[in-house]
């Protein structure tokens, strides 16, 4: 695939997972949760360690 095409992947991979992790962040939230309780939850910290890994497959992307 081209650069570019592997770019879009990346970038829509990482639209989707924000979105996830907005629904996630809202739902604990409305469930309760304070800010700090949000990074002790197993999803919301799995979404997380998802988007650093996207953010880091991007910047390899960008830099070859």
């Amino acid at each position: 695939m081209k650069k570019r095409n592997l770019l879009t992947v990346c970038n829509e991979r990482r639209s989707v997972n924000q979105q996830k992790l907005n629904y996630a962040e809202e739902f604990l939230l409305f469930r309760g949760k304070i800010q700090e309780e949000l990074y002790s939850d197993k999803i919301f910290l799995t979404l997380i360690d998802k988007e650093k890994g996207l953010v880091q497959e991007r910047d390899k992307l960008l830099n070859e």
